[in-house]
């Protein structure tokens, strides 16, 4: 076993990691370029594929539930779980906004054996939250289904706090949502989307 990983960290290790590090995939033919190639490329086709899927799902649920004659309403949301899940995941997975706004605490607080003294700075890292895997298990892969219960209607965690939380949650969140919903329902319903190379 010894001699295996003086293979592995003195050889392919260091070849694999030169071949990531080279910028410049057209100077490299050999079999680790081919292979690492082939990995890019399967990882970017699954991904593609997720989002087929997902946008399809969105497409079936919509058509159900508002058709095509018309433009997808507000009232609509609730009729549409699946596409304001996916709404949701955008917004956790985006995670556009990795910390909140500075506040200052009101009081000296104890937490968890530490002192926060009145008026000492706390910066929110939600990112922590959004991205934390005992919450959401695989939080770098985009899933719906993570803002769904078992009967498939909307979960509203604790920890999907995208727009901050507290007092000083964002004070455009409920509009942002539902312009949100409003734009991506109604793309959904009118176009579909598909990568620039058509594959």
């Amino acid at each position: 076993m010894d001699n295996v990983n003086i293979v592995d960290n003195l050889l392919i290790k260091p070849l694999v990691q030169d071949h990531l590090d080279d910028q410049d995939e057209e100077s490299r033919d050999d079999f680790i370029h081919e292979y690492l190639k082939e990995m890019r490329r399967r990882h970017q086709k699954q991904e593609t594929t997720t989002l087929e899927y997902i946008q399809e799902k969105c497409f079936q649920e919509i058509l159900v539930n508002v058709g095509q004659s018309r433009r997808p309403s507000i009232k609509e949301q609730t009729n549409l779980p699946y596409v304001e899940a996916t709404i949701m995941e955008v917004l956790r997975y985006a995670d556009i906004v990795p910390t909140g706004v500075p506040h200052a605490v009101a009081q000296d607080v104890q937490f968890r054996g530490y002192t926060f003294p009145k008026g000492v700075t706390v910066i929110l890292n939600l990112d922590s939250v959004l991205q934390d895997t005992d919450v959401w298990g695989d939080p770098q892969n985009f899933r719906p289904d993570n803002c769904l219960d078992r009967a498939g209607k909307i979960q509203k965690r604790d920890e999907f706090i995208p727009f901050s939380l507290g007092r000083r949650v964002s004070l455009g969140e409920a509009t942002a949502r539902m312009e949100l919903f409003l734009f991506l329902t109604t793309m959904i319903q009118r176009f579909k989307f598909v990568p620039v190379n058509g594959k």
